[in-house]
């Protein structure tokens, strides 16, 4: 049986409360905006909605990704004042992950260390066929635990199909 979402988060650093982690998501949609564009996108968050890191709202052209991943311990502070906006205790990169946000490496692939959520797994399906479209150079996963990559897929062709089939497997085999 595969493991539930919840089941891996309880795993996961384990030092924030549910209120924490919707103030954090908040937060991060707050800072950096939302894109339907996986050029753009940093991170597709639970809910299925991609973090823009195109730094369009802190004045980029808002043609390319400008941010970095690790920008991610920024969500806590306003952009414009660069005051500290939460008393939350911003997270750092393999703690967002960890959470169950998706990073995007677009066209090349994407690092993840919970099963996707029913809207991650429609998003990431969408993210797949893109990036199958323009990228001839392979495509890879790397699944990662507290900052640690413990598995890593490598794919020559890019179908949609069998990555999530072989990201299903994994983490049916993980429960066990």
């Amino acid at each position: 049986m595969i493991k539930k979402f919840a089941e891996f988060i309880e795993e996961s650093y384990g030092n924030r409360t549910p209120d924490e982690i919707v103030e954090m998501d908040k937060l991060a949609i707050r800072y950096f905006g939302t894109t339907k564009s996986f050029k753009l996108g940093g991170y597709v968050m639970r809910d299925g909605t991609i973090l823009d890191f195109s730094e369009s709202n802190q004045g980029s052209d808002g043609l390319m990704r400008y941010g970095d991943h690790r920008n991610i311990n920024r969500i806590n502070y306003d952009y414009e004042t660069d005051k500290i906006i939460s008393d939350i205790e911003e997270p750092d990169i393999w703690e967002y992950i960890d959470l169950g946000n998706i990073r995007l490496n677009y066209p090349n692939g994407f690092d993840l260390s919970q099963p996707m959520t029913p809207e991650q797994e429609q998003v990431m399906c969408r993210y797949i066929q893109d990036c199958a479209r323009i990228n001839r150079n392979g495509f890879y996963i790397t699944i990662f635990k507290e900052g640690k990559a413990i598995d890593h897929f490598d794919y020559d062709k890019i179908y949609v199909d069998m990555i999530m089939r072989d990201l299903d497997n994994y983490f049916n085999n993980a429960s066990n």
